[in-house]
């Protein structure tokens, strides 16, 4: 049985010499393996990292936007405001103004009409403001007191209808009165 023995000696060294050899390939294999996904995850780590911190300068960015549109939008509202209250405020200043500056607006005006005759229409506390030089533009109209009318006058004559009320001239002058207030105010 030596023969027997020896052979076995043999097979089982050359198994174990086979083992230790497939068992080093392995774990060479195996760290291999593990550098390549260590390597791969550090990678997609990055890729990842990078993503993300693109994504959030963009929502950065969307929300720098955001708050910028808002305060655009909040600064035009109060500009806005502030006009609309300049109007008011100019229109009630006209309409209350010493008697000789609201006969010269007066005057500026009737003396635009195309209209030389028919019936001014105007409240009573205009009327009690005329003057004489007023009047004397006055002078070819029936003269109609109308105390809805809160200042300034409306014209008729037959079908043509002149409105210089102080509301329609705001009106009319609206888009060019509020450019100028917008620069006198904002520039």
């Amino acid at each position: 049985m030596s023969e027997l023995k020896k052979i076995t000696e043999c097979i089982l060294s050359d198994a174990r010499t086979l083992r230790q050899n497939a068992l080093s390939a392995a774990e060479n294999k195996c760290t291999l393996l593990l550098e390549k996904a260590q390597k791969e995850a550090d990678k997609n780590y990055e890729i990842l990292i990078t993503q993300a911190r693109d994504e959030a300068l963009i929502q950065k960015e969307r929300m720098i936007n955001k708050a910028k549109r808002a305060q655009q939008n909040l600064l035009l509202s109060i500009k806005t405001e502030a006009i609309k209250s300049a109007l008011i405020k100019a229109k009630e200043e006209l309409i209350n103004t010493n008697d000789v500056c609201y006969n010269k607006f007066l005057r500026t005006f009737l003396k635009k009409c195309s209209c030389k005759t028919g019936t001014v229409y105007l409240n009573s506390k205009d009327f009690q403001r005329l003057d004489k030089t007023t009047k004397s533009l006055l002078q070819n109209f029936k003269i109609h007191k109308d105390d809805n009318l809160e200042g300034g006058f409306i014209i008729k004559n037959g079908k043509l209808t002149e409105n210089y009320t102080v509301n329609e001239i705001f009106t009319s002058y609206s888009e060019y009165l509020t450019d100028f207030l917008a620069k006198k105010l904002f520039v």
